[in-house]
């Protein structure tokens, strides 16, 4: 007696060989539709990012640069060493919003990769379920279109609150009385910032 297969052998290794074409036919199609997401991709997201918030920085470090003069202005300090000081410390401020305008534009752009690469994954394994590579193509094409829309960058403000409220403050009513004063506020009270980082 032989040793062969049952006839219906052939049948269930054809089903198979078909099954596995339509799957990577249907991995070939998402890959297809998530081309677009490469390093280049997600770079100029975060250039996106940066550019976009640039000017708000721009206005506040002039407003908050103005109404330092003015403060040593009222306080006799124009014509000071104290405001060169308040100026470097100014700038130095400037410097670290701008790296980190830039930290969140890169944090923003490894987010939106990490939705993508999910978002892959889990049509990748709706196609091994399902078998149907027509089913997988559409919902690549409509998550991938989804994904590829820039998210709107919210309301950004009070880059220099930290700055102007605590330090600024104390150090101006340190150079005037020797002591500093938690309780003299520069530009106004403003404990809450109103920075938003949208995304």
């Amino acid at each position: 007696m032989g040793m062969c297969g049952s006839p219906g052998d052939g049948g269930a290794k054809a089903d198979e060989a078909a099954r596995q074409a339509r799957i990577k036919a249907g991995t070939q199609a998402i890959d297809q539709k998530f081309s677009s997401f490469d390093d280049k991709f997600y770079n100029s997201r975060a250039q996106d990012y940066f550019d976009a918030s640039l000017p708000q920085l721009g206005m506040e470090h002039a407003r908050t640069k103005n109404t330092l003069g003015y403060a040593m202005a009222q306080r006799g300090l124009l014509n000071s060493s104290v405001r060169d000081q308040r100026e470097n410390s100014l700038e130095n401020e400037l410097a670290k919003q701008r790296r980190q305008i830039g930290d969140q534009g890169l944090s923003q752009a490894n987010d939106l990769r990490a939705k993508v690469e999910d978002s892959r994954s889990r049509i990748y394994q709706q196609l091994l379920q399902s078998g149907d590579p027509s089913q997988a193509t559409a919902a690549a094409t409509r998550e991938s279109a989804g994904l590829a829309i820039p998210s709107p960058v919210g309301a950004i403000g009070g880059f220099f609150n930290d700055w102007s409220n605590v330090y600024l403050a104390n150090q101006m009513n340190k150079a005037q009385t020797g002591q500093t004063n938690p309780g003299f506020s520069f530009g106004g009270s403003n404990k809450a910032s109103s920075r938003i980082v949208g995304g």
